[in-house]
């Protein structure tokens, strides 16, 4: 094989985002409402036990409340880094 024209693979830039703190489900009543600057080092690696198996999804936890919030739009190269570590399980069962 020859090489035509040498490429470059791009590189991650450091992720941020903010989110409110609105948890609502059966469980919890709402979030306390703060607004929170969320950056890669600060996501968590939870899951819940869905009917055939466990489904993951990076969160943090609200430092006032306690709360955890699901965090979107995380882009995949950080959520597969994510999910290699252990993850919570966060008491639901879809069963």
């Amino acid at each position: 094989m020859k090489v035509l024209k040498v490429g470059s693979i791009p590189t991650q830039k450091s992720w941020g985002s903010s989110l409110v703190c609105i948890k609502r489900d059966q469980f919890d009543g709402n979030g306390c409402g703060a607004k929170l600057s969320v950056k890669e080092k600060d996501l968590l690696h939870y899951f819940y036990r869905g009917t055939h198996f466990a489904h993951s999804y990076p969160a943090i936890k609200c430092p006032l409340c306690g709360k955890i919030n699901c965090v979107k739009g995380v882009p995949a190269p950080i959520k597969e880094k994510l999910f290699k570590r252990k993850g919570t399980f966060d008491g639901f069962e879809d069963r």
